[in-house]
């Protein structure tokens, strides 16, 4: 059943975010077309003064249009996955949801995998404009250089990082990939349970609710890292001090911890939704 909940979500949401990336990739290709004709001396010679200084407006101007378009499509991704978030499941839309045949942990799961994918999805597309925009042999060259560079480094100094750290760099980028990852889940979850929470924080508006349910999940958060890291430092006096004798213990040691520490907070963020939505749901 998360199977289907998922593809109806994505289809849902997928009406909402296509066409906006479209127009992304759209402004991208025109803004690279008229970027290529500014370059062209020969031509900007051979038109008359008023239409070449008209393309270079026109050129100036859908740079700073694209550049606003980047910037208003990752914004709007994550504004429309909490308003889908809130208005599927805590308005009258909730009615319906509620009366399929699901358990309310497949319904924040499903909600969390499509808002995880669009993210990403998002970042995708706006490196692949960017790659439209500003692609030139010159660039192309930059980056096979580059690349090249890389993977000769990543060959002769692996061993050495191995050594270093414990871990191949291959291996180390995966550990903060998947560290972002829990990252980015523990930030949607902690939103979604100051949603959940949002009617028990004001009776007259959800909304404003769950501004302040949010403030007050932030803050606990905030705090009960700081005597995390309180408890660390005096209970377990000598446990930086025998990281820090080793680079790679450290590093890999705060890897493991901040990954456990969001881990354990999704898992209360997950718990709070699921419970509210259980529990204290309240529709009106």
């Amino acid at each position: 059943m998360l199977g289907k909940l998922l593809k109806h979500e994505i289809s849902a949401t997928a009406r909402m975010f296509i066409p906006m990336y479209v127009v992304l990739i759209i402004t991208s290709v025109v803004g690279k077309f008229f970027i290529w004709l500014t370059s062209k001396e020969a031509f900007i010679d051979s038109v008359p003064e008023s239409f070449a200084m008209l393309v270079s407006a026109l050129s100036s101007i859908l740079t700073i249009l694209y550049s606003i378009l980047i910037v208003a499509v990752l914004v709007a991704t994550f504004i429309f996955i909490v308003m889908r978030f809130y208005k599927n499941l805590f308005t009258d839309e909730g009615y319906l949801m509620f009366t399929l045949p699901v358990k309310t942990p497949s319904l924040i799961v499903s909600k969390l995998i499509s808002a995880v994918l669009w993210i990403l999805f998002s970042l995708v597309i706006v490196i692949i404009s960017l790659v439209v925009i500003f692609y030139s042999g010159e660039i192309a060259n930059m980056l096979k250089e580059f690349w090249s560079s890389l993977t000769d480094y990543v060959a002769r100094e692996n061993f050495n990082f191995k050594d270093t750290y414990h871990v191949s760099m291959p291996t180390f980028a995966v550990e903060l990939i998947i560290l972002m990852l829990i990252a980015l889940c523990a930030n949607l979850l902690m939103i979604y349970s100051a949603i959940a929470m949002g009617s028990k924080f004001s009776s007259k508006s959800r909304v404003s609710g769950a501004v302040k349910a949010y403030l007050v999940i932030y803050i606990t958060t905030q705090i009960a890292t700081s005597i995390l890291m309180y408890i660390l430092f005096t209970v377990v006096p000598d446990f930086f001090g025998a990281l820090s004798e080793n680079q790679g213990d450290a590093i890999q040691s705060t890897i493991i911890s901040t990954g456990s520490i969001n881990i354990v907070f999704c898992g209360i963020y997950f718990y709070i939704t699921n419970f509210f939505m259980k529990k204290r749901l309240n529709l009106d």
